[in-house]
């Protein structure tokens, strides 16, 4: 084993990848026609490589340093566990969750990563999860919702023409990537409505019409995030359709008096209107790179 390990150190340096300079320790690798290796980390042309298959059942005895050595991380692994722990490794730069939506350009460790929100984008965050929907023009924002130590992207958008309202809450980079059930809470004076949705599912929809007619000329609505216990096993991942029609919609014969609005599951008789209506709207989902 002496001997191994000896023979490892010195060769290992030698097996890195052509094109990105890091280990070979990244499945699948594909060799070029002129005997260069290319690891699982980056995009190779099919045509102009093989993939290496005698080196990959060979290499899953070595122990590869991690990419981030330079950095400050001196775990070894073997390829098996690089994938995931090269995701999870928290010596690695990310990029500022905001990139997407802000001119933001910087790269922060993990350990500071929520700091540098909270210091570059305070303003971003939703207090206690709350905001707010004006009525009187069509919006699309984005913001920022810590809960637990983990950091989550709140998307929102309103069309006026139709009171339609998405939103979504999903897990920046640096979180923990479980699955997170959430509930969203709109009121309109005494009216209430509730959706609830996870952090796998996407954007969710929803008509605003029945909520805005119970207060009449109402100029806003206000909501609230509501962040629940994570998620796991094989009911930690829901189809969309199923949570779609599982949520239940607000009833025309809502007790305002009462200070909530009752609701019920779909009637049979709709289903084929609800699913015209997701069709519909389906081009109105979120995208990531609109502004």
């Amino acid at each position: 084993m002496d001997f191994v390990a000896v023979q490892t150190d010195d060769w290992i340096e030698k097996l890195k990848c052509a094109s990105c300079g890091n280990y070979l320790s990244y499945f699948p690798i594909h060799t070029t026609f002129s005997n260069k290796n290319i690891c699982g980390r980056c995009r190779t042309p099919p045509e102009n490589t093989i993939r290496n298959e005698i080196y990959e059942l060979v290499s899953q005895q070595i122990r590869f340093p991690c990419r981030y050595m330079s950095e400050g991380c001196f775990t070894k692994l073997s390829p098996e566990g690089t994938p995931h722990h090269e995701n999870q490794c928290t010596f690695k730069d990310l990029k500022c969750p905001t990139h997407d939506f802000t001119s933001c350009k910087a790269k922060v460790s993990y350990w500071d990563f929520i700091t540098h929100c909270q210091l570059k984008h305070g303003d971003l965050f939703l207090k206690n999860g709350q905001f707010e929907i004006y009525l009187t023009w069509s919006q699309n924002s984005y913001h920022l919702l810590e809960h637990n130590n983990q950091l989550f992207i709140v998307r929102k958008k309103f069309r006026v023409e139709d009171s339609l309202f998405h939103i979504s809450v999903t897990l920046s980079e640096r979180s923990d990537h479980a699955v997170w059930p959430y509930k969203v809470r709109l009121s309109c004076g005494t009216a209430e409505m509730a959706v609830k949705g996870n952090t796998k599912v996407g954007v969710e929809k929803i008509f605003l019409n029945s909520l805005i007619s119970q207060k009449g000329k109402a100029s806003k609505i206000t909501g609230r995030v509501f962040l629940m216990r994570k998620a796991s096993g094989p009911e930690a991942v829901k189809d969309e359709r199923n949570v779609f029609l599982a949520r239940g919609f607000p009833s025309t014969s809502s007790r305002v008096g009462e200070g909530s609005m009752s609701s019920r599951s779909p009637e049979r008789g709709n289903l084929g209107k609800m699913a015209m209506e997701r069709n519909k709207y389906r081009s109105l989902f979120y995208d990531r790179n609109q502004k």
